[in-house]
């Protein structure tokens, strides 16, 4: 993220403001929800940079492609590869296996230049499971990289069939119809938008665009002009967030914000060329490699001492300290940057020579474990579009007797086996509706990106309605209650509720939403002659079950006592839930037509909540239970339901 010198200051503070905000939504997106907005400035600023070089090359006809690449490469490389080296040695001592074979996989896709792509088909960049990723930031200097290999080429390519100026006329026409094509794509396919260069592209060709196209501004004017466009990159910052579909329509924000910065073209401004902001953003391509190498240590270190976050402002200090002495000593020196790429590479080969193993975690543990580590699949849940479609609800066996219907998120989905299983056995018959991070909650709205196909709204009302229709006797809900609440151990990873689409979310408009909805909800179903039987969530598990049973291998067995150590603490997990499960409670008094069943009862004992037993998984991952898990919880599942539904069909 670093060019060519000399450097202009006002674009120097830009770096700065663009690293930074970055860092603190990394490290604590409550501070600051829309900071990866950061990324878009330094693509802006990249695309400035690059064009100006090129062009220049073309007008004075001395352009090199081979001295371009060649600088690209020792501004990025050294540092990247540093970076790299220091996670493969880091890995090597202290992560299980099956996480080091990972790690691999993804230094080889950021030393590549790849890592967008990878990342991209791995999962969301906003999924939980970011922090288990020590290199996914690199997606940026992938697409970056991408850029420089391709851009360069096509404008040489089309210098060679016309005029520079035609040149110029292209890439604005190049800039409006990738934005244009960015602005569909973040509503139909959000997280390919968000990490490939085609939807990124039209970022660093504005900045281009902004190099073509100067303008005269009078002293007056580039003061206006700089304010308005720092106004609008910190607007934008807290203002989206990880559930606004990106870069998108509001992506213009920062782009045109770095765009005013540029053309006012300020080189005295206090806000800019003071002397912090010259240092962070002289040191900011360094700065933001180390970073998250620091967040995910934190957040690794949190999950064992929920404290550590207590000591935050250090852990901002050590970033900007890494990013400092790897400037100091690598960027700026030339035996640095060799010694870096040499010994680096050198270490990182021999590392992979050495490791040989296998990519699956299961390969570690023993076969019944691993084998168990599984949830059924069941084609209709989570299927998109699925809320627009007339009857949203799937059925799943042929019973000819009571009907219930199973509604929920992605703690519904893992409980479907013990409700399948439960509808055989009675002659039941059972239906289901639901979305991931999507809760059986009435009347709301969630806080996502995907809710134009995906809506969850819309889906639980059309549930609501085919339940009074074809009167279901008996609506089953369950959900991961604290994510729209709490989030996770940590209190963060909130899935915001609202009461309407255009609403912004916040963690308190969400709990009070929450609690405004449960109450709708069983009243909704209480107005129906609908009878309700409400699953608490089952608790989180510290980590995912892979590395719990590592933790607890003792040779080739798992030890029962290791693996109750590492197995959540009965009074976490209640902690955690206290205060939804006090919200649903509450809402529950005076329906008596509401059951509520608490699966800590059958998951805990002895003041642990067992991820599974030595020789079976009650757990897929963190928190969703496997089909073992699910089975453990049929017999109170099957009290609560079938019980009272025999004896209405008695009375009848």
């Amino acid at each position: 993220m670093r060019h060519t010198h000399p450097i202009r200051a006002d674009i120097n503070g830009l770096r700065a403001v663009a690293v930074l905000v970055v860092v603190i939504f990394h490290f604590d997106p409550a501070w600051m929800p829309g900071g990866f907005a950061g990324v878009d400035v330094f693509f802006v600023i990249s695309g400035f940079l690059m064009t100006g070089i090129i062009f220049r090359g073309l007008e004075q006809g001395n352009f090199s492609l081979w001295a371009f690449y060649r600088a690209r490469a020792r501004r990025i490389v050294p540092a990247l590869v540093l970076v790299c080296a220091f996670l493969a040695l880091f890995g090597y001592l202290y992560l299980p296996p099956f996480d080091y074979r990972t790690l691999l996989d993804h230094i080889a896709a950021s030393l590549l230049f790849v890592s967008n792509i990878v990342y991209w088909r791995e999962s969301g960049y906003f999924d939980l499971g970011a922090h288990d990723k020590w290199l996914l930031h690199t997606w940026s200097l992938s697409v970056e990289w991408q850029f420089y290999l391709i851009y360069p080429l096509v404008l040489l390519g089309l210098a060679r069939l016309m005029g520079l100026l035609s040149l110029k006329c292209l890439v604005l026409l190049a800039t409006v119809a990738g934005f244009l094509f960015n602005v569909y794509a973040a509503k139909r396919w959000p997280d390919p938008t968000y990490f490939l260069l085609p939807t990124r592209a039209w970022e660093m060709l504005a900045g281009g665009v902004v190099y073509l196209y100067p303008l005269t501004i009078s002293p007056r004017w580039q003061k206006t002009l700089e304010w308005m466009g720092l106004t609008l990159i910190i607007l934008t910052c807290f203002w989206v967030s990880a559930s606004t579909p990106w870069p998108g329509a509001l992506a213009l924000g920062p782009v045109l914000g770095t765009a005013l910065i540029l053309v006012a073209n300020r080189q005295d401004s206090i806000a800019t060329n003071n002397r912090l902001f010259q240092w962070i953003g002289t040191w900011s391509y360094s700065i933001y490699l180390w970073h998250w190498v620091v967040v995910v240590m934190l957040y690794q270190m949190a999950k064992l001492e929920p404290g550590v976050y207590q000591a935050l402002p250090l852990f901002y200090l050590a970033s900007v300290l890494l990013g400092w002495l790897s400037y100091r000593y690598i960027e700026c020196s030339r035996m640095g940057r060799v010694w870096a790429t040499t010994y680096g590479a050198v270490l990182i080969v021999a590392l992979v020579w050495m490791v040989n193993m296998p990519k699956d975690a299961g390969a570690y543990l023993p076969e019944s474990v691993a084998s168990s580590m599984q949830v059924k699949p069941y084609d209709c849940f989570d299927r998109a579009v699925k809320s627009d479609e007339e009857q949203a609800v799937c059925s799943l066996g042929s019973g000819r007797g009571e009907r219930v219907l199973a509604l929920g998120d992605s703690h519904m989905f893992s409980i479907l086996p013990a409700l399948e299983s439960m509808a055989r056995r009675h002659n039941v018959v059972l239906e289901y509706a639901g979305y991931s991070g999507c809760p059986p909650i009435l009347t709301v709205h969630t806080e996502r990106s995907d809710q134009h196909k995906k809506n969850c709204k819309a889906l639980n009302d059309r549930t609501l309605a085919y339940a009074i229709e074809q009167k279901v006797d008996t609506v089953f809900l369950a959900a991961r209650w604290t994510l729209y609440t709490d989030g996770d151990y940590l209190g963060k990873d909130v899935q915001f509720l609202k009461m309407s689409a255009q609403e912004t979310g916040s963690q308190q408009r969400s709990i009070e939403v929450f609690r405004y909805g449960i109450d709708k909800t069983l009243s909704a179903f209480r107005e129906a002659g609908i009878r309700v039987v409400l699953m608490l969530q089952a608790p989180l598990q510290n980590d995912i079950p892979p590395r719990l049973y590592y933790q607890a291998l003792e040779g080739e067995d798992v030890d029962a006592d290791k693996l109750a150590q590492a197995s959540v603490d009965h009074s976490k997990s209640e902690q955690l839930q206290a205060f939804t499960n006090e919200i649903i409670r509450n809402a529950s008094e005076g329906h008596t037509d509401v059951v509520i069943i608490d699966p800590s009862q059958r998951l805990c004992q002895q003041g642990k909540c067992l991820v599974g037993s030595t020789e079976r998984s009650y757990y897929f991952d963190d928190d969703h239970l496997s089909t073992d898990g699910a089975a453990l919880l049929q017999p109170m599942i099957e009290q609560a339901l079938v019980t009272p539904l025999r004896r209405s069909a008695l009375a009848r």
